[in-house]
């Protein structure tokens, strides 16, 4: 039955109300190549399409949906309204560590995707580690991106100096907005 219009619509619309009822504000939608691949694109199209009605109606107008793993040409044409893409492929495994080449593969990676999806929707660069050695390098990135920022660091091995650098010199907790996404 996950493959009637429909009924894709229906688990969409109850799975975001249960979440929007339970204080949830938005939802990270990964791996959406998967539906594509295994189902074909109208099939695709039909799950993007549900899932983007539900947060809307859920979540609200400008529903806080972040794809991810959504890149393929079919992805990008049946996003709908969708405001954030995710426009890297991970790069943070915890335990990996990162050297100077993949994190400036991940930047650059990011731009060109950029580059390309920017007219469409918000980029999103990944989530960084502000625990690393390459922590100042991914805030910066981040900053003149014009995505969100966000970290994955555990509580404990969080350094708030990273973070803070980029926030303006007002005491609002502000970071430097950008106008549109960060192109080369």
């Amino acid at each position: 039955s996950m493959l009637v219009p429909e009924a894709v619509q229906r688990y969409y619309c109850d799975f975001y109300k249960t979440l929007s009822d339970a204080g949830v504000a938005g939802v990270k939608c990964d791996g959406q190549f998967l539906t594509e691949l295994l189902l074909g694109a109208r099939a695709h199209t039909n799950y993007t399409v549900a899932q983007q009605t539900a947060a809307e109606t859920c979540f609200g107008s400008v529903a806080p949906m972040l794809h991810c793993m959504a890149m393929t040409l079919c992805a990008v044409h049946s996003s709908c309204s969708a405001a954030l893409t995710r426009v890297s492929d991970d790069h943070a495994y915890p335990g990996v560590e990162e050297d100077a080449k993949s994190v400036a593969r991940h930047i650059w990676h990011c731009t060109l995707n950029s580059v390309w999806l920017s007219p469409f929707f918000t980029c999103d660069w990944d989530m960084f580690r502000s625990s690393e050695w390459h922590a100042q390098i991914h805030a910066v990135a981040r900053a003149v991106s014009g995505g969100p920022i966000y970290v994955s660091d555990s509580a404990a091995s969080f350094r708030r100096a990273v973070l803070t650098s980029l926030l303006l010199p007002d005491e609002n907790g502000r970071i430097v907005p950008c106008e549109s996404n960060g192109l080369p």
